[in-house]
């Protein structure tokens, strides 16, 4: 897989416009134009949750596959995003509505020191 970004940012507003700037750079014209938004909205939520649950700094990674696009995002709270336990309440669980309606699958991994958001958009 081809690693289109993959970068450690802290939270900020900044910082997510930048990375949504270079990741639509990055997939414009490699990728059909449906999937590069697609894939940027992915990533956007993934980091707004990660940003509301944990801690940073945030590690983002966007892999590129001949047929998929793959993103996590990597906190240090270690504590599962209050969006996948409770009902929609202060936008936490609203990203998730998004990242599912949009992703062609995702996922949390929650280890002890960290957790990982990660989603994949297929690529047709």
């Amino acid at each position: 897989m081809q690693a289109l970004v993959d970068v450690t940012i802290a939270a900020s507003a900044s910082r997510t416009r930048d990375l949504r700037r270079v990741l639509t750079l990055a997939l414009t014209g490699d990728v059909p134009s449906p999937c590069v938004e697609d894939a940027v909205l992915v990533v956007h939520e993934l980091i707004s949750a990660a940003f509301l649950n944990g801690t940073g700094p945030f590690h983002v990674r966007v892999e590129r596959s001949p047929s998929y696009l793959r993103a996590a995002v990597t906190d240090r709270g270690g504590r599962l995003p209050s969006g996948i336990l409770q009902p929609d309440g202060r936008g936490g669980a609203v990203a998730f509505r998004m990242v599912e309606a949009v992703a062609d699958t995702w996922g949390v991994a929650h280890l002890p020191a960290e957790t990982v958001l990660w989603a994949k958009v297929l690529l047709s």
